[in-house]
């Protein structure tokens, strides 16, 4: 058979395609890792903040909305301006703000920040980051693989993030209970942080910005 008459995984889990299948993979393990941190352990870690400034009851309710909300705008913004800025600076440089906005907050917010107000200036650029990932492999994936297996290759890489993920919000309370004396942040901060292995996926690939889709698959 031609090449493009194989099975469709059979295509992406071997060569000449298996080495771009495991490095988006990666990509996506790592922002799938710092998403569901974030997204799972922000709520207690703000009701940890404002318990220590005395706010009980529905307030607590209102400050975990504030926050989340904060959280998403940021989010947002990530995903709506990613493609923009990939056009002007390439899909990797891209990438790498993306990742580097998004650890140096969580590194910064979760085991350091100690007031409500520094959750709430802090969210939204956590967000940006964490989330911007993700908007990034919906550009930059398709340009790396052929019409014939894109939609499957976006589908798998992205639910094996998701496997290898799902476990991460449990961690994190474990290690929090194990490690941290019960902190949250540093937990949240730990398995977030494990966005680093998108780093390695990202220098497996090559930059697609400014190159027709022939002279990239090849």
């Amino acid at each position: 058979k031609q090449g493009s008459d194989r099975f469709v995984l059979t295509q992406l889990f071997t060569p000449p395609m298996l080495k771009t299948t495991v490095a988006c993979t990666l990509i996506c393990v790592g922002a799938l890792f710092a998403f569901w941190g974030v997204s799972t352990w922000t709520p207690q870690n703000i009701r940890a903040v404002v318990a220590g400034d005395g706010v009980t009851d529905a307030a607590v309710v209102t400050a975990v909305a504030w926050g989340t909300a904060m959280l998403n705008i940021g989010g947002a913004l990530g995903y709506m301006s990613w493609g923009f800025i990939a056009d002007k600076i390439g899909r990797k440089n891209t990438y790498v703000m993306s990742l580097v906005v998004g650890l140096a907050a969580v590194c910064v917010l979760y085991p350091f920040a100690d007031t409500y107000a520094m959750y709430m200036w802090l969210l939204p650029v956590v967000g940006f980051g964490v989330f911007g990932v993700l908007a990034g492999n919906a550009v930059y994936f398709p340009e790396l693989f052929g019409p014939s297996v894109r939609a499957s290759a976006m589908a798998v890489t992205n639910s094996i993030g998701r496997l290898c993920t799902a476990a991460g919000p449990l961690v994190a309370g474990a290690i929090a209970t194990g490690w941290f004396d019960g902190s949250i942040g540093m937990a949240t901060t730990v398995i977030s942080a494990l966005m680093v292995i998108s780093f390695v996926g990202l220098a497996l690939l090559p930059e697609t910005h400014g190159r027709f889709l022939h002279d990239v698959l090849g």
